[in-house]
């Protein structure tokens, strides 16, 4: 039994690891927790950093901490039958990553929750990839648009993801309703219910969406014909997509099926005439034979598609998926698919009657003009030869290869990208027949498609590349903004303080022409020194190089220190300057510099943009936090600045900015240290009624 149990807990721990997630076994009346060592693996962390429930709360973000609160909360009083919530948290490289948890309640006899377990792990990397995945399909309903049949792909949960224009003037469907509903099958139908599209009485339409609903969950590859009320008959294929989508096309086979019926009358006419008819019913025939045959190649084509669109990463199923097709469709004893790198040709993938995988043996081998695919690469066009063997004109390598596998024809179509050939297809078969024009363009339409697919993969690891340098360029930027601020400030403070010695008398008492001039060189120097020192602490900040300096500290020293700092500018101003702090307020640990730097920042900024009235610094305590609020009577700020006001050089009314003054990096500055205290800050303002700027911040931190 013993035993047993190890076993069990060995799978379950693998499972987690395999998921990337840990478990965890939170006592709700003690509010003591319990994470297993797969929580710190999935999330970077270490035991020391994640001790109790706190610990983790302070790591969420600020802008989803109530929602994750409300989650918990409404699974504790029994609202939901579990937890589940996406919400971001803080890493310890400093950035926000992705988190999903679960969690299930167990309750006492009067159905009150004691305890709740659960799982959570990091999903950063599948919300990253969603989001590039997103942007595949962008791209992917760009050219299904350019196709003339009804193409409808739906995700996982059987919604609708891309329905090409084909489809939609099919039906008639508009781009709102797609829009607005990202509709299911079932809503698909029922928008043409009453436009009398489909040959279905009233009494029995509802039945009739059922059936073709399940059909699609059932996700069996199937083909079935529609006849609807305007004459039209309609194709269309279900097929399942490796993620567990479907992918649905539409041809009209209208003008097929009234070729078929016209075949029909004309047999039933040959009975009697059937010297008579022997010609006009080979027509029909043929005519019928080359739809047929243009049905099936569409149909090579949607399933190229599909497996374009279900491996955006990796090109291999595609090209399975055409040496498939292309054996089927031309009756070959085998295809190929041939890469060029570096002048140099390989052979990825190959498809064949058994024995002919040993022709990737040859392979790879150097672009020359010894194959026909070499010299469909090189001349960058269709290259065919027919009969191989004992012809003049067959490449000599090509030749070998006819006696060694048993092939008298052979056909290649260069893979071009703008210009540049990167590959070629090819199919050979035993007979010496030459392949008609009909298959010569139909492996030129695979050879485009393959490059499709080909640069579909270049452009996501072009993403994933372009994406590592701005990185790169973003640290060497944060640098550069560094190593420069403490250039330039070294020389500066050497001004301010010869400056000050000059003003001061130390090398002769100064005109007072020249004492003015002094001031304003004092003035404008601590202003560019202030400037520099917010460039600095940005770049720090950016480069995670700004390091919090611990100790304890009052709120209220911090607050009269602004005050004493800044009362002579409100009084330039004429402006009263208040101060409500609670009583008792609990001393804090923190970086009392930091947050003094950020209210000196906050109520400069009141006192600059106010022309009459006051300022006043309220500061309160509740639940281990400070509540810290900077009012002001000036001229308010709109919702649109508002959004932009914490990001870095910008600034509410530029036209004020410009006459007030400033660069637009204190409130970014701000808000980074007090995030990094594991606070938040924000703004409530309406235009002509003032502002009062707020951050909150745990008491401890």
């Amino acid at each position: 039994m013993e035993q047993a149990l190890l076993d069990s807990e060995r799978r379950y721990a693998l499972a987690m690891q395999a998921v990337n997630e840990g478990v965890y076994d939170w006592n709700v009346a003690t509010d003591e927790i319990y994470y297993s060592p797969s929580v710190y693996n999935a999330l970077g962390l270490k035991p020391e950093e994640l001790r109790s429930r706190t610990d983790w709360l302070d790591r969420i973000h600020p802008d989803d901490l109530t929602a994750f609160k409300q989650a918990v909360t409404a699974h504790l009083k029994g609202k939901t039958d579990r937890l589940t919530c996406e919400y971001r948290y803080r890493h310890p490289d400093g950035t926000w990553h992705w988190a999903r948890q679960h969690g299930l309640a167990l309750r006492d006899q009067s159905g009150r929750a004691y305890r709740m377990a659960g799982s959570t792990g990091d999903v950063t990397l599948e919300k990253d990839l969603a989001q590039q995945k997103d942007t595949v399909f962008q791209e992917l309903s760009a050219v299904l648009d350019t196709i003339d049949y009804g193409v409808l792909f739906m995700g996982p949960d059987l919604r609708a993801k891309i329905i090409n224009r084909a489809f939609r003037q099919m039906w008639g469907i508009s781009d709102e309703f797609i829009r607005v509903t990202r509709p299911t099958m079932s809503d698909l139908i029922n928008y043409n219910r009453h436009n009398k599209l489909y040959n279905v009485p009233e009494a029995e339409f509802d039945d009739y969406v059922a059936r073709r609903v399940k059909a699609v969950h059932s996700g069996t590859t199937s083909t079935s014909e529609m006849r609807r009320l305007d004459g039209r008959i309609i194709k269309y294929q279900l097929m399942a997509l490796p993620d567990g989508g479907r992918m649905l096309t539409y041809f009209d086979i209208t003008d097929i099926k009234r070729s078929e019926e016209q075949a029909r009358k004309a047999r039933d006419a040959a009975e009697d005439a059937l010297t008579q008819n022997t010609r006009l019913i080979k027509e029909l025939r043929q005519r019928t034979a080359d739809l047929t045959e243009s049905l099936e190649q569409q149909t090579a084509a949607a399933e190229i598609l599909a497996s374009i669109s279900g491996s955006m990463t990796d090109t291999r199923p595609m090209f399975n998926a055409i040496v498939r097709n292309l054996r089927r469709l031309f009756e070959t004893r085998f295809a190929v698919v041939q890469l060029l790198q570096d002048g140099v040709v390989h052979m990825p993938v190959a498809d064949g009657e058994p024995g002919f995988e040993r022709l990737t043996d040859r392979y790879p081998r150097p672009l020359d003009n010894h194959t026909v695919g070499g010299r469909a690469m090189l001349s960058k066009q269709v290259v065919q030869c027919a009969p191989v063997i004992k012809n003049p004109a067959t490449p000599e390598a090509t030749m070998q290869f006819a006696r060694d596998f048993g092939f008298n024809s052979v056909i290649f179509a260069p893979m071009i990208r703008e210009g540049k050939v990167i590959g070629a297809i090819g199919t050979a078969r035993r007979d010496p027949i030459r392949f008609d024009d009909k298959q010569v363009a139909l492996i030129k339409a695979f050879a485009d498609q393959a490059v499709i697919a080909i640069e579909n993969v270049r452009l996501f690891d072009e993403i994933q590349d372009k994406s590592r340098q701005l990185a790169e360029a973003s640290q060497h930027k944060s640098q550069f903004l560094a190593n420069m601020s403490h250039e330039l400030r070294t020389p500066l403070n050497a001004i301010l303080g010869y400056t000050e010695l000059m003003a001061d008398g130390a090398y002769g008492e100064p005109s007072e022409k020249m004492m003015g001039v002094l001031k304003r060189l004092e003035a404008n120097g601590k202003h560019l020194l202030g400037l520099i020192n917010d460039v600095l602490d940005l770049s720090k900040i950016e480069a995670g190089q700004l390091v919090l300096e611990l100790s304890d500290y009052c709120i209220q020293d911090i607050a009269q220190t602004v005050r004493s700092t800044l009362e002579p500018l409100a009084a330039d101003k004429k402006l009263a300057f208040k101060l409500d702090l609670s009583p008792g307020l609990p001393p804090g640990h923190g970086d009392g510099r930091r947050l003094t730097q950020v209210l000196i920042n906050l109520v400069g900024n009141a006192i600059k943009f106010t022309d009459a009235g006051e300022v006043a610094i309220k500061a309160e305590a509740n639940n281990g936090s400070f509540h810290v609020s900077v009012r002001d009577t000036g001229p308010g700020i709109s919702a649109a600045d508002q959004a932009k006001l914490f990001q870095e050089f910008q600034q509410a009314d530029n036209a004020i900015a410009r006459k007030k003054g400033g660069t637009g990096l204190g409130l970014a500055i701000s808000k980074r240290i007090i995030e990094m205290h594991g606070g938040k800050i924000w703004v409530e303002s309406q235009p002509g009624h003032g502002s009062t700027f707020v951050f909150t911040l745990p008491v401890v931190v």
